[in-house]
């Protein structure tokens, strides 16, 4: 009991310092969003104002130029006027909120970062129940590895052994391709190796004991059974 007692308190002291931890992150994470907030907001005033006055620009640069090239050239004068009726119905502020009904993401602000405590009363509660559970699993595999230990004989270990080595029991295959390892826990093989194999991993790989006594893993289309 004074074990769990140790390992209660050493959990809520962790338990309290991540707590604290998490709700300065979320401080920090709060104030980050506020000052994105502002600075989109101020960015999208800056772009849209930055196009006010580029399509102010152009539609004045556009009537000068009519107005010139009406003076000069009066057979273009109906032409002109055309043109100048078209810039007549330009309105910026409506131009602007069709791009805006058109290509927008949203309208909608993200909701502001709320702190969820983790160490309340029913929190603490389950940790304990968890604490206590793995302490008496933990006990139960003890007893339970002893039994099946002082159970086994010493000649399977020494089976196993030499089953390890290539010996014993291990079946013989040779290889009849060549393969390149690719991953850490793979071998590379010659043709016409000896191999004995310790494990099937699954329908495409074998575990196997080179004669150098190197282990890894090899295609078992890539080796045969010696008969």
């Amino acid at each position: 009991m004074d074990k769990l007692q140790q390992k209660k308190l050493k959990c809520q002291h962790q338990c309290q310092q991540a707590d604290e931890q998490y709700q300065t992150a979320i401080t920090v994470l709060e104030q980050i969003r506020g000052n994105w907030e502002q600075e989109t907001e101020i960015a999208l005033q800056t772009l849209q104002q930055l196009e006010e006055e580029r399509m102010t620009y152009a539609r004045n640069s556009i009537w000068v130029h009519v107005n010139i090239t009406s003076v000069n050239l009066l057979r273009l004068d109906a032409l002109c006027e055309v043109v100048r009726k078209s810039l007549e119905s330009v309105d910026v502020a409506k131009d602007i909120q069709l791009f805006i009904n058109n290509e927008q993401t949203g309208c909608v602000k993200p909701e502001t970062i709320a702190y969820e405590s983790f160490c309340s009363k029913n929190n603490i509660s389950f940790l304990e129940r968890q604490l206590l559970s793995r302490e008496m699993d933990e006990n139960k595999e003890e007893e339970v590895f002893n039994d099946l230990y002082e159970s086994v004989d010493d000649d399977f270990f020494d089976d196993y052994d030499e089953v390890a080595e290539g010996k014993g029991d291990a079946i013989q295959f040779h290889v009849i391709y060549d393969y390149t390892a690719k991953r850490e826990d793979e071998i590379s093989i010659r043709n016409g190796e000896i191999l004995y194999v310790l494990e099937q991993i699954d329908t495409n790989w074998l575990k196997v004991r080179t004669e150098h006594g190197k282990t890894g893993l090899v295609p078992a289309n890539y080796i045969e059974e010696l008969i």
